[in-house]
């Protein structure tokens, strides 16, 4: 993609066959703690981060993606409104959290910076502080002393720092906290850095606040996550440079059992000299098979972040052919109300029948009155299904397609796709393939029920 890669793992280089540099890094690309679905972009400048989601959405085209207005660390000029309680409004019109001192004085236009946007939804956070970003520091008004990324180690660095921010700014009136990135800069490139920080902030305590609006960015943040069609073509990658089991980046995401059982089939290709990918259906398979008491949930993951958690459900069946695995599940209604999409009311007794296959874009739910009659059918569009120990998950499209019995299948939901679209929660590919499903399978009901 045209990209280099610093400060990279050691795992990573000798995978990659690349050395280690160890130049200051615009952009970090990772994987969350929180979500092992998802991949990270945290970037400065803002622009080099729009750069590289773009590049990696192009490359891995089935994506969602979930983007901070602010990032971190943007200045703006927010809306300070008192009708009782005090609001702190954002240029978008946004309510942000007041992290102290914004709501003391009476209503106005304040200078603040938005301390962390979070991608997708929440609210943001903002401070009365004024804070820059470069690539090494971050200044800080008003603020006193240094502080370090917990990257940073090593007595002589921290001294050498510590010395670079007293040479340029007040310590008794600013707050200088340094990047990672600063490990590996020259002292001079620092202070210069510094230097125009300290120019860049002055210039902004100088404006007059005026309307609200953006008035310098920060540090770009999204947050794209990976559904199974994107992890099988980071497989494919991943197998140029070694063995590789079908499935890799899917079942590492579901914790320690599904890892190590990878780890064992591409130790072992390895060790025969098998350079082709190894088939994870069988490992699917097997997990599902051995769910603590026979029975499975599927988490219902949507573009937004949000995600359902459906079930248990008992596991009838789980059969692996040609690579793929058809897994059909049940379970008895026992809540009261309406079923979603079909209008039809639920009754003590009913069961539904829930099929799906790792090949297919659709979960298949059936829904049954005690005494084996239909009540009709209900599908969900969603990426192909992963899955590991007594889990199943995909990330859902929105767009749904239901059926009643005499009656023709129809596509609900579809304006809930539609939105994602326009806020570019999804991608154009995953929008087309979601609207082609939607189709495809009405056509699919009609002919079976």
């Amino acid at each position: 993609m045209g990209y280099i890669i610093v400060d990279a793992s050691k795992v990573l280089q000798e995978r990659l066959s690349i050395p280690f540099l160890a130049s200051p890094a615009s952009v970090t690309v990772k994987s969350t703690e929180e979500r092992p679905d998802d991949i990270l972009v945290f970037a400065y400048p803002w622009s080099h981060g729009e750069q590289v989601e773009k590049a990696l959405v192009g490359e891995l085209r089935h994506v969602a993606v979930r983007r901070s207005k602010y990032g971190n660390n943007t200045v703006v000029a927010v809306g300070v409104e008192r009708d009782g309680d005090c609001r702190v409004v954002l240029p978008d019109g946004r309510t942000a959290v007041d992290r102290g001192g914004l709501c003391a004085g009476g209503p106005g236009v304040r200078i603040a910076t938005v301390i962390h946007d979070p991608p997708g939804g929440g609210r943001p956070v903002v401070s009365p502080e004024i804070r820059v970003v470069g690539y090494y520091a971050i200044l800080q008004w008003p603020g006193e002393g240094v502080s370090y990324s917990e990257h940073i180690r090593g007595p002589d660095l921290l001294a050498d720092l510590l010395l670079a921010a007293e040479e340029v700014v007040d310590l008794k009136q600013y707050h200088v906290h340094f990047r990672s990135n600063s490990r590996n800069a020259e002292p001079e490139r620092v202070r210069a850095e510094l230097e125009q920080l300290l120019r860049e902030l002055e210039e902004i305590r100088g404006l007059q606040p005026g309307e609200p609006r953006v008035i310098r960015l920060g540090e770009y943040l999204s947050i794209i996550r990976v559904p199974r069609p994107a992890k099988d073509l980071l497989d494919g990658e991943r197998s140029k440079a070694s063995p590789t089991v079908r499935w890799h980046h899917s079942l590492k995401t579901f914790g320690r059992q599904e890892s190590t059982l990878v780890d064992c089939a591409e130790y072992a290709a390895k060790a025969v000299g098998d350079p082709q990918p190894r088939d994870g259906s069988l490992i699917a398979a097997f997990l599902l098979e051995h769910s603590p008491r026979g029975q499975a949930v599927i988490d219902h993951l949507r573009p937004d972040g949000s995600s359902i958690r459906l079930g248990p459900f008992r596991i009838d069946s789980v059969v692996a052919v040609d690579g793929e695995v058809r897994v059909r599940l049940q379970r008895e209604i026992r809540g009261s109300g309406v079923y979603d999409g079909l209008g039809a009311e639920k009754m003590r007794g009913d069961r539904a029948v829930t099929t799906l296959q790792t090949d297919s874009w659709v979960v298949v739910h059936e829904y049954y009155r005690s005494d084996g009659r239909l009540i009709g059918v209900y599908a969900n569009i969603n990426t192909p299904p992963e899955i590991g120990m007594g889990r199943i998950k995909y990330l859902d499209l929105y767009v749904d397609v239901v059926k009643r019995p005499g009656s023709p299948a129809r596509v609900i939901d579809l304006d809930e796709l539609e939105s994602a679209r326009e806020r570019g929660l999804i991608s154009e590919a995953l929008y087309e393939e979601a609207v082609r499903q939607a189709e495809k399978t009405a056509r699919r009901l009609d002919s079976m029920y």
